[in-house]
């Protein structure tokens, strides 16, 4: 099974998302956490699920990239696999201007 890394940027990203929450409803942005985790930890068991991303029509998306939709939140993850890592490269929200 791989494992997972954060890149700077998708660090950033979540401190950014639990910061933000954690200031209107601090449980939910723990839950925010624990359901961003529970779903890298499902995608490092099938990596090859989520779509890739073809082009560059989206914003932030680099192709040859992966794109995973957290199923709570709805947060955009993007990520790619290298030999044994999956890298998240960036986590967006859906509202979020990029």
């Amino acid at each position: 099974m791989l494992t997972y890394g954060l890149s700077d940027e998708a660090q950033a990203d979540i401190e950014s998302h639990y910061l933000y929450l954690a200031q209107r409803n601090p449980e939910a942005a723990q839950h925010l956490l624990e359901s961003i985790v529970a779903t890298l930890e499902q995608t490092c068991r099938f990596p090859e699920a989520a779509p890739r991303v073809i082009g560059t029509s989206e914003p932030s998306s680099v192709p040859g990239t992966r794109k995973l939709i957290e199923g709570e939140y709805r947060y955009v993850i993007y990520y790619r696999v290298t030999r044994d890592v999956l890298t998240v490269l960036r986590i967006f929200h859906p509202t979020q201007r990029r």
